[in-house]
């Protein structure tokens, strides 16, 4: 599931050869790209580097391979979380592909993405060496334990309840300390209903942020920890460009089907442009977002047996 499982996602070194940090085994037309090699840049506006033939690095608008990650085993979660996902870990990055090793994407085992930097880059500056432990040293420690989570399934989505024409807003308290997100309901009616039923039914009460890279996004909403569970049931797309994903934007997590959120949900930690009008915007943080930012990163993609990440205690909400 889309922001889920989360995406396999090390840093690795720029070392000579091409490296994936899983040991995937890719196609041949691969193999002969070694980090450091160039090839042309995408065409104007083009996510994706259309050619991985080689070519001189001299050559006008050539790029640089900086370096590979390993998406094997993973669902397809669509170029916008991808391309979050490279900013976040390679922010030096101009362009990227991704390549698959079947026929289809949403059924290939074995997928990559190969960052690319500017011909003229320095690679033992632009590219990083493998990623060390996500800290947040500056934070206080957390100051109250959670509760142990209780995994609920539910038939069907909550009939209706909330009141369009009144405001909500839902008091978030964690291990670490509380904030506050003005839910809106103007934007996407069905997930603040579906949110606010959850919380009032103590859903969350305590389920970890599972999933949290540094200037990206704090997720959470999942009571098995697993990054995989939900509600039981599913809600519509509600998508919307009038608010862009910046720092503090609470939107709702979903498979490759636009139509499948269900209980998860995350804070962006800065700018996410690439989000923009695929992801349910649902809520705003819009006091604590120091707290926010001091929940203990946790990468499973990276570090799969992490220790559970910070605990929800409660959520409440407000109606006025």
């Amino acid at each position: 599931m889309l922001w889920t499982r989360g995406l396999v996602l090390p840093g690795v070194a720029a070392v000579a050869g091409l490296v994936i940090a899983c040991g995937t085994s890719l196609d041949e037309s691969l193999t002969d790209l070694e980090v450091g090699d160039c090839v042309a840049s995408p065409d104007s506006g083009a996510q994706e580097v259309n050619s991985l033939d080689s070519i001189d690095c001299a050559e006008p608008g050539a790029i640089k391979v900086a370096q590979a990650f390993d998406l094997s085993g993973t669902s397809w979660p669509g170029l916008g979380v991808i391309q979050g996902e490279v900013t976040a870990r390679c922010p030096a990055t101009t362009a990227f592909t991704l390549y698959p090793t079947e026929d289809s994407w949403d059924n290939a085992d074995d997928r990559a993405v190969i960052c690319f930097v500017s011909a003229d880059e320095d690679l033992s500056t632009a590219a990083p060496t493998e990623a060390g432990p996500l800290t947040n040293d500056d934070c206080p420690d957390p100051t109250e334990q959670g509760p142990e989570a209780t995994v609920k399934t539910y038939d069907s989505a909550p009939a209706m309840t909330i009141d369009e024409s009144k405001s909500y807003t839902a008091l978030i308290r964690t291990e670490r300390g509380d904030f506050t997100m003005t839910l809106r309901p103007d934007l996407a009616p069905q997930h603040v209903n579906s949110f606010v039923f959850l919380a009032r039914d103590g859903y969350y009460d305590g389920v970890t942020f599972h999933r949290v890279l540094p200037g990206f996004v704090a997720q959470a909403g999942d009571p098995t920890g697993t990054g995989s569970g939900g509600p039981g049931y599913s809600l519509p797309a509600e998508f919307t460009t009038e608010v862009p994903y910046t720092e503090g934007v609470v939107g709702a997590a979903r498979t490759t089907d636009p139509d499948s959120a269900g209980s998860q949900w995350f804070v962006t930690l800065g700018e996410a442009s690439n989000l923009n009008g695929q992801y349910t915007v649902f809520a705003q943080v819009t006091d604590g977002m120091d707290v926010v930012k001091c929940i203990t990163p946790r990468d499973p993609s990276s570090n799969p047996g992490a220790p559970p990440g910070d605990k929800i205690i409660s959520i409440e909400i407000t109606e006025s």
